[in-house]
Parts: structure tokens; C-alpha cells; sequence
């Protein structure tokens, strides 16, 4: 069986700078920017998982947006190199981790939509809203 990752080719041509380009195969990984969409599509989702996951582990002790910048640097970070790596990690996580969370990003905004479809959520909202704001008002002329 061949390997996966071997047969990424370049699909693009490179859009960084030679410095750069250099850096990614002196320390053996792809070129981002040569990537087809579905590849770098899924790169991104790789990574925004690995992002999400170190967030929701407690990792880091502090404030909320302290949170998120380590969880994204480490979390993301890790995965955005396991992502580019030109072995079966790196397949495994484009592939597989990053094609899934892509999926399920899919599947969720779908059934955000059925959901908003089937019961109108958004106008029930907007109509208890007006009504709250209508009874407010009310309540406070009456006090007055």
C-alpha cells in the first residue's frame, strides 16, 4: 500500500517568501500555500481543533482571553506542525482529524438551519423580545 502522504504534490505555487519556503523543507514540512483548498481546508480544521482541545483542558490558569491566546498558540501550534509534517502523522492529521472537524462543522451548521427552519427560533426570540420590552415599558409608565 503506498504511502498517503508521500503522494501530496504541490498543487500551487509557492506564495512565501524563499526564506521561509526554505525553513519549511529544511525542517520537513510542506509549504501550506501549495496545498489544494480541501488541504488547507483541512489543516486549518486540524488545527482549530487542537486549538479547541488545549482550551478545553485545564492547562492554563488565568484570565479568559489568557485562555485562549496559550491554548491557541499551543494547541494550534502543535497541531498546525503535526498537520504539515511530511509523514503519516502529518496525513493522519489532515486527513482524518482535519477532514473530521470539518464534517462535523458541516453537519452542525446544517442542523442549525433545520433547527432554525422547523421552529423559527430566531422570530420567536425577536417577538418575545418586542413583547418584553413592550411590558417593560408599560410596568414603568405605570409606576410614574
Amino acid at each position: 500500500m503506498p504511502d498517503k502522504s508521500a503522494s501530496l504534490v504541490a498543487v500551487k505555487e509557492s506564495t512565501l517568501p524563499p526564506a521561509i519556503s526554505g525553513t519549511f523543507d529544511a525542517l520537513q514540512l510542506y509549504d501550506p500555500s501549495t496545498f489544494s483548498d480541501k488541504d488547507q481546508d483541512n489543516t486549518v480544521a486540524a488545527v482549530a481543533t487542537g486549538a479547541a482541545l488545549a482550551f478545553l483542558l485545564p492547562l492554563f490558569e488565568g484570565s479568559l482571553f489568557a485562555d485562549l491566546l496559550l491554548s491557541s498558540l499551543v494547541g494550534g501550534g502543535a497541531a498546525a506542525y503535526c498537520a504539515l509534517r511530511k509523514d503519516p502523522v502529518g496525513a493522519i492529521t489532515r486527513d482524518v482529524v482535519g477532514d473530521s472537524a470539518n464534517s462535523f462543522a458541516i453537519g452542525t451548521a446544517d442542523a442549525i438551519e433545520y433547527i432554525e427552519e422547523e421552529f423559527e427560533v430566531s422570530d420567536n426570540i425577536k417577538r418575545s423580545s418586542q413583547q418584553l420590552v413592550q411590558d417593560v415599558k408599560k410596568k414603568v409608565k405605570d409606576l410614574s
